[in-house]
Parts: C-alpha cells; structure tokens; sequence
C-alpha cells in the first residue's frame, strides 16, 4: 500500500476548455492566483464579489465549500481604504463566530483587476474559531481559525515600544491561539512577520532568533519577513500557520 498522501490537481472548466486552478493534499486545498471571472475594469465590489465566487467555485471542484475555507488573501493595487472589502467579506460571511480569518497585500495585479486571491481550505474540517482576550480586528475577520489539524491566524498585532517586546507580544498571542486549538508553540510550523520598511527587517531577524534561542534544535518555525505598507500602525504585525498533532 503507498504511504503517499493523495495528490490532484484541480481542473476548473473555462470556455471551452478546462485550467489547473488549484492542487488537492489529502483534505487540503490550494488555490493560487485566482483573478476575478467579471471582465478587467469592473468596480472593485464587482471584482471583489466575482473573485470569492471564483475561490468558491474552485473549492467545489474539489469536493468542498466555503464552510471548509481556512484562509484567503487578497492581493489589492490599493488596501488603506477597505470600505468595499469589509461589507463584501460580511455579506459571504455573516457569523462573526463562523468566519474564517482573511489578509490583504498591496500588490501589483494583472492589469485591468483590481484584486486576486490565494485560499487555503481543508475539507470537512470542522472550521473553529480562536480568540485572544482583548484583541479584536476592526475588519470583520477571525483571529484565528482550527480546521482540521490545522490552526490559521490574521494578522496579529500588538502596540509595544521596541521591536523585542512587540515580538514577544505577539508570540504570546500565538500562544494562546495554539493552546485553544490544542497545540503548543513548538507546533508552529509558518511565522509570517509584516514590517513597513526594508531597514527594519535585520532587526526583526535578529529579535526573534533570540526569542528561540533556548528553543529545542528543530522547534523554531519557518520565519518569513514581509515588507508591505499596510496602513495604520508601523509596528511589525505577525501571522501562523501550525500543524495540531494527531489525536489531539
């Protein structure tokens, strides 16, 4: 019998034929790229409607629906003014205790589009939501989400004076968030940090390796450091992705 997990890839029919929209892992699906079904030009609540249809249309196709969605991010040429996105994201997901948490990028898209979507879902997962006291977003996102054996964060935020003390912020949230959904920290697999300045990004390195200075040989997630102007706070903001074991 073959130990490998079970791989597909996603064919979505378009005009008269069909495109690889996303790959299948066992439960988990991947979706890349996807741009809005309206045509280039449309108003950014069309595209925006057009394009979670598309993320919904492709999870279908691979066995699944919106209530298995783990994640989504949205690439946009312009994020500071999210009116549009926050009615549109409510109107597909109206339960605050249902909904599964989303980010924004600046981005360059394909020209004509306004926005594009990456979207995690792990089918029949059983979508939870997490929380941290006292932090709460002002869009209509989820902190955190469970599905499956999986734990997604937003963007997670603090307001700390130094770069040291905001990381160790912020991974106290993590903490919480993995030991909700039954994990620990070392159950971290992705830590995604997002700072407005490229002069910033050795300082962030540096604090939070010694954060996992004492950490077990093997424990500390993979880090990734984003440079994006997101608006509001300059303060580096930082995002999860863990792997609950099993069983638990």
């Amino acid at each position: 019998m073959s130990c490998l997990v079970d791989y597909r890839e996603i064919h979505v029919p378009e005009g008269s034929g069909t495109r690889v929209r996303a790959v299948r892992i066992g439960p988990v699906v991947y979706a890349s790229r996807l741009l809005p079904s309206a045509g280039p030009g449309a108003d950014l609540k069309t595209q925006l409607e057009s394009v979670l249809d598309r993320v919904a249309s492709v999870i279908g196709h691979a066995g699944g629906g919106t209530q298995d969605i783990a994640r989504v991010t949205l690439f946009m040429r312009e994020v500071k003014d999210r009116r549009v996105l926050n009615e549109v994201w409510t109107r597909w997901f109206p339960d605050p205790a249902r909904r599964p948490p989303h980010k924004y990028l600046p981005a360059e898209v394909p020209a004509g589009y306004a926005v594009m979507a990456d979207a995690v879902a792990v089918l029949n997962g059983e979508r939870r939501v997490l929380r941290v006291a006292g932090l709460e977003h002002r869009d209509p996102m989820s902190i955190g989400v469970r599905i499956g054996g999986l734990v997604f964060s937003s963007r997670l935020f603090a307001a700390e004076e130094s770069v040291e003390s905001q990381l160790a912020r912020l991974l106290g949230h993590a903490r919480v968030l993995m030991a909700q959904a039954g994990g620990e920290l070392r159950d971290l697999t992705q830590v995604t940090i997002f700072v407005n300045s490229r002069d910033a990004v050795g300082s962030v390195e540096r604090s939070w390796r010694d954060l996992w200075a004492d950490a077990k040989a093997g424990t500390e997630p993979n880090l990734h450091v984003v440079v994006a102007d997101l608006g509001g706070s300059p303060k580096p903001r930082l995002e999860i992705i863990g792997v609950i074991p099993a069983g638990t």
